[in-house]
C-alpha cells in the first residue's frame, strides 16, 4: 500500500512567521536607536528567534505510516512495528488527544492498562519523544486525531489479516 506521511498543520509555521516577522522589526528598531551593546542584544536575539523558526520548519515531517511500521518523528524518532500491537484507542490526558497503543502480551513493551495510566505523566514529560512508547501525541497534525486513528487501525487490520493468509 501507499506510505502516508503526515506533517504538522501549517498553521504553526504561519503562526510562528507572523510572530516573528515583528520581533526582528522591533529588534532592528532596538538596534537602530539605542547602538552599541544592544546591537550585540538585538542580533543575537534575532539569531535565537531564527533558529527556533528553523527548527519549527525543519520539524515538519511528524508521522509516517507504511505497510509494516509507524514511525513518530520527534526529536527523537521511534518506530511502532504493526506485528507487535494488538490496537490503537484513544486516550485523552489533561485535555491533548493522544492516540494509545496496546502492544500484544508476548511483546516486551506488554503493560497493563493500569501501569500504563499511572506513568502516563512521566512518559509525557519526555523532552525527545513525550509519550513512546505507548502513546502518540496528535496535537498540532495536518490531520484530525480520530482520522489518524482510523489509518492506524486499517493498517493494522490490514497487516493481521496478511500474517493470516501467510
Amino acid at each position: 500500500m501507499k506510505e502516508i506521511k503526515i506533517n504538522y498543520s501549517k498553521k504553526i509555521p504561519a503562526m510562528a512567521v507572523l510572530l516573528t516577522i515583528p520581533l526582528i522589526g522591533a529588534l532592528a528598531y532596538f538596534a537602530a536607536y539605542y547602538g552599541g551593546n544592544m546591537t550585540f542584544v538585538c542580533v543575537m536575539s534575532g539569531v535565537v528567534i531564527f533558529r527556533l523558526s528553523y527548527e519549527i520548519v525543519k520539524g515538519w515531517h511528524r508521522i509516517t505510516i507504511n505497510d509494516e511500521c509507524v514511525v513518530v518523528n520527534s526529536k527523537y524518532q521511534w518506530t511502532v512495528c504493526f506485528r507487535d500491537v494488538e490496537d490503537f484507542y484513544p486516550v485523552t490526558y489533561k485535555g491533548q488527544y493522544l492516540i494509545g497503543i496496546h502492544y500484544k502480551q508476548s511483546h516486551e513493551n506488554y503493560r497493563t492498562d493500569d501501569y500504563l495510566d499511572d506513568t502516563r505523566e512521566t512518559r509525557m514529560g519526555y523532552e525527545l519523544s513525550p509519550g513512546a512508547p505507548y502513546e502518540i501525541p496528535t496535537r498540532g497534525l495536518s490531520i484530525k486525531p480520530q482520522e489518524l486513528l482510523k489509518q492506524l487501525n486499517e493498517r493494522l487490520h490490514l497487516e493481521k489479516m496478511k500474517g493470516r493468509t501467510e
